[in-house]
């Protein structure tokens, strides 16, 4: 992981992902960069209104980001690279655009907790993000600080385990910061042994212990693996993540299954607001 995008409003919300993507960039050695996407109000009534011109918004904005850019600089001693960029559109296809052309590894953002999603990502781009950019995604709650990452929960619903390109992004990102991996399967059946999971539980353990040849590293970790039965996966994997002191909860929002579930809009304010742990997904792409 070489280049960390960190999408911006300025808000508190937003700065404590940043700070947080910083830090990470410190551990992965990576360069961060800050994108705010802004757009210009359009007056729809008759009445007339005195409005800033496109390019004082522009100005004003570019401004902002500059002494946003300078107090991360000054706060992190120049420890890395951090740079930001203002565009003139929509978040979502900005965030997009930026990340094909600019060949992100990881996107930061931030997600506050009083019921609704930061000015950040507005609505549903939240989600829109993790489930439609092929980029692995980490979720900020609004409190969270980044810490030395040493337990990192997997919330796994064990299918297409086998050549999925997620599980590999995952192995990587372990080793690269020397975490201890903790697997978890929560369902209403979970506790129940069948013969796909026990099939499913086998090729994960293969894949953690062998080597990896698609990443030329060995793939040996260290890991565990748990099954839990709970009526309500989002609480489930919450609880199981707090017994477990986990620092980050990863999860592949596949398109068919029960974690793909948990990226509809509403789940997802609800794992990010009940968890105080930021969330990793990679995707299968």
């Amino acid at each position: 992981m070489k280049k960390i995008l960190v999408p911006t409003d300025f808000s508190e919300t937003a700065k404590n992902a940043a700070n947080y993507a910083i830090e990470l960039a410190k551990l992965i050695k990576a360069e961060v960069i800050l994108l705010h996407v802004f757009d210009v109000p359009v007056s729809v009534s008759d009445i007339s209104i005195v409005m800033s011109s496109p390019q004082e918004m522009k100005n004003l904005n570019v401004h902002e980001m500059k002494k946003h850019e300078s107090e991360l600089k000054a706060k992190h001693d120049g420890s890395i690279i951090i740079s930001g960029i203002t565009k003139m559109g929509l978040i979502f296809d900005e965030v997009n655009h930026f990340v094909h052309q600019q060949k992100i590894d990881l996107i930061v953002m931030g997600i506050n907790g009083a019921g609704r999603v930061s000015e950040v990502v507005i609505g549903s781009n939240t989600t829109r993000v993790v489930k439609n950019i092929n980029c692995s995604t980490i979720i900020v709650p609004e409190k969270a600080k980044f810490k030395q990452l040493k337990n990192i929960a997997f919330a796994c619903d064990y299918n297409h385990v086998e050549g999925s390109k997620a599980v590999d992004k995952l192995i990587e990102f372990v080793k690269l910061v020397d975490a201890q991996l903790i697997v978890i399967n929560i369902g209403k059946h979970a506790e129940k042994q069948t013969y796909s999971n026990n099939l499913a539980m086998g090729l994960l353990e293969y894949i953690f212990e062998n080597t990896n040849k698609s990443l030329e590293i060995p793939a040996a970790i260290d890991y565990s693996i748990h099954e839990r039965k709970d009526d309500d996966v989002v609480q489930g994997i919450n609880r199981f993540v707090d017994k477990h002191n986990a620092d980050l909860l990863v999860m592949i929002p596949r398109k068919h299954s029960f974690i793909s579930s948990l990226f509809h809009e509403s789940n997802t304010k609800k794992m990010a607001f009940h968890s105080h742990i930021p969330v990793l997904t990679f995707h299968d792409e």
